[in-house]
């Protein structure tokens, strides 16, 4: 027979675990030394046959077909031995997954860090990521009990022991190939890449595997109610007979533990197991958080592994053309969002489903946050690219812009500069041809509007319109000096030529007064010569010599 040992209440999302005081004192009368052994694992897997039939007793733990029998936490009344070794009480925990996550691990726990052994029951085949996920539930779920803990000296004592005892996997209703050995399994577990395997291994002494095939067939299952022990296949016997001598080589050395020493007594167990339950009262129900940590890590997880998946998938090499770029971000975008939902479709709690929908929507604005970032990283590439030869091209076009540097032909230096423009931008273009910057479907001869829609080369063109406008400016401004030069010229050759003129009129004219002075000079002496002559002057008289007569001009004459 079985006492009930444990059972909870749910008030608001918060778990009440009650303890049964009257099984500890029916229990103290008959404690002695012994080891406790406890059974958990998935509702209606077959927990409570497990335990009756490695006790060898069909009555021990109640047992349903097909149906939930076990409610809460149950001790068993009577202890048992194997092989002669110390004297084993077993413990029958409610099956998960009736409840919510947080009542099922919250009720287990307690049982879970006292006990000497721990079987982690299995129906059929499972996966090594279900598994690596219960028992890194109980992780961190243990931790964070200890985290809240008053006493925080208990932090630095597990550094130095054991946060679980030793855990047997029972793997039931085994049916895969006999060459697929629990070692074999266990080497998956152990061998995955998930992160929390480390820190299983390191918080439990020891983890195994066992295999145990159906019980019986079909037919005589379904027969009974609770299948007779002397109904069992040999095959089943013999697995069963493995399983207890694995839990003897476990039992046989004591595993210290953060809450277990060992051997000891009910008295001491049953105290232990209160004592973790009013902590968990005290301080609140902490599953919650745990399992919300538990689900992020997974999230961030199947993020990272995703992304590492699809970038060795698809790889990048960067500078591309940016519609070979835009149409392979597409492609990573939808395969990591399938590969991150493949890899957290297991998350089906309400809790975790909503964070699992969270960090979609999150992991999705990161992938188009990383897909603008590389087209901006692919366009400064491709700029630098450009740009590079972009500048080889000016040098070229102010050498072939030299031999017109004197020209004052305007039009030759239009039609010059639209041919070096011509080939500006068909070097750009041979060069993203090369580069594959345009994509393999483009392979003709491509126009300046369509080099504009496939390259970013706007501003170069600018930077060269520029130049060549700046090329016809100067032509431009030579023209105007050499007209300028040419009228400055003619003015100065008018200048000289009037100058030229007024010399000439003023030494016509000094010849002209010199002439006219010289007639009216030989006028006067004509005149006093025909004076004398004629007796007016006397000859006696004193010579004298006359006044100059007084010339009077007017106007310059």
């Amino acid at each position: 027979m079985s006492h009930l040992l444990i059972t909870s209440e749910t008030t608001n999302e918060e778990i009440q675990l009650n303890f049964n005081d009257d099984v500890k004192n029916e229990l103290k009368s008959r404690s002695q030394f012994c080891k406790h052994v406890t059974v958990m694992g998935k509702a209606r897997t077959g927990k409570s046959f497990l335990l009756n039939a490695i006790a060898d007793q069909n009555s021990k733990f109640a047992v349903g077909n097909g149906s939930v029998v076990t409610k809460g936490v149950h001790i068993s009344n009577e202890t048992f031995q194997l092989s002669g070794e110390s004297s084993i009480r077993m413990i029958d925990v409610e099956g998960m997954g009736e409840e919510s996550d947080n009542y099922d691990y919250s009720l287990a726990l307690p049982i879970l860090a006292a006990s000497d052994l721990i079987l982690f029951n299995f129906k059929g085949q499972p996966r090594s990521n279900d598994v690596i996920k219960e028992l890194n539930l109980l992780v961190h779920i243990f931790k964070r009990v200890l985290e809240n803990k008053s006493n925080k000296t208990a932090v630095d004592e597990q550094k130095s022991k054991y946060l679980f005892p030793p855990i047997i996997l029972v793997l039931r209703d085994w049916t895969y190939a006999e060459s697929y050995t629990p070692e074999k399994y266990l080497n998956d577990i152990f061998n995955s890449k998930d992160p929390s395997v480390r820190e299983i291994r390191q918080c439990a002494k020891a983890i195994d595997v066992c295999f145990l095939p159906p019980p019986a067939d079909h037919k005589t299952i379904s027969r009974h109610a609770e299948l007779p022990l002397k109904s069992l296949d040999s095959d089943f016997t013999t697995a069963l007979e493995r399983l207890k001598q694995q839990m003897v080589v476990y039992l046989r050395e004591p595993t210290s533990t953060l809450l277990g020493s060992g051997l000891s007594t009910t008295n001491v167990f049953l105290s232990t197991v209160k004592h973790v339950c009013d902590q968990m009262n005290g301080n609140g129900i902490i599953i919650p958080d745990v399992m919300d940590a538990i689900g992020r890590n997974e999230l961030n997880l199947a993020v990272t592994t995703s992304i590492d998946y699809i970038e060795k998938r698809y790889p990048m090499q960067l500078p591309m053309a940016k519609a070979d770029l835009e149409r392979l971000l597409n492609t990573k975008q939808v395969a990591v969002l399938d590969s991150f939902r493949e890899m957290t479709k297991h998350l089906t709690s309400s809790r975790q489903k909503r964070m699992r929908d969270e960090e979609y929507v999150k992991f999705s604005e990161r992938i188009v946050k990383d897909e603008r970032e590389k087209i901006r990283q692919n366009d400064e590439l491709i700029e630098e690219e450009l740009a590079r030869e972009a500048e080889r091209l000016h040098q070229q076009f102010r050498v072939g812009m030299e031999r017109f540097r004197w020209s004052d032909n305007e039009r030759e230096v239009k039609r010059e500069v639209d041919r070096q423009r011509d080939l500006f931008v068909e070097g750009l273009v041979n060069v993203a041809r090369k580069k594959n910057f345009l994509g393999a479907s483009v392979h003709d001869k491509i126009d300046e509007k369509t080099a504009r829609t496939l390259l970013p080369i706007g501003n170069h063109l600018k930077q060269f319109d520029l130049r060549a406008a700046s090329e016809i400016k100067e032509c431009q401004f030579r023209i105007e000096r050499q007209n300028a030069a040419k009228r400055e010229a003619e003015l100065k050759k008018a200048r000289e030529e009037a100058e030229e003129y007024r010399r000439k009129a003023e030494k016509a004219e000094e010849e002209r007064k010199k002439l006219e002075r010289e007639e009216q000079q030989a006028r006067r002496e004509r005149e006093m010569q025909a004076e004398r002559t004629s007796g007016r002057i006397p000859c006696r008289l004193p010579m004298w010599k006359p006044r100059p007569p007084r010339v009077i001009t007017f106007n310059g004459w």
